[in-house]
């Protein structure tokens, strides 16, 4: 649908049809171009996964890959090597009890 003046007086009715009526999304874009921008992003969207509909053994390897941000995170800190950090997170478990 594209909104222009000559279709403003539709709108209503439409949005209305297609979000209350059919429970469905109602994007606005304000140009033709963005619809190409808008479709790739939903792709990229969908291609990624999701962390917890994965086996235990996926997600141990995903929460390992977090820990380790985790960890590099902590050792930018100064005065903090990789030993300082990784005595840290074990001690307190997580990022914000340690910055308590």
């Amino acid at each position: 649908f594209i909104h222009t003046t000559m279709t403003s007086s539709y709108f209503l009715d439409f949005q209305n049809e297609i979000v209350l009526n059919r429970e469905e999304i109602l994007v606005p874009l304000t140009t033709l171009e963005q619809i190409g921008q808008f479709l790739h992003q939903i792709q990229l969207t969908e291609n990624k996964t999701n962390p917890f509909g994965k086996s235990p053994r996926k997600a141990n390897k995903i929460l390992k890959e977090s820990h380790k941000d985790i960890l590099l995170s902590l050792c930018n800190v100064p005065g903090l090597g990789e030993k300082k950090s990784r005595l840290l997170l074990s001690k307190f478990g997580n990022l914000k009890a340690v910055c308590k």
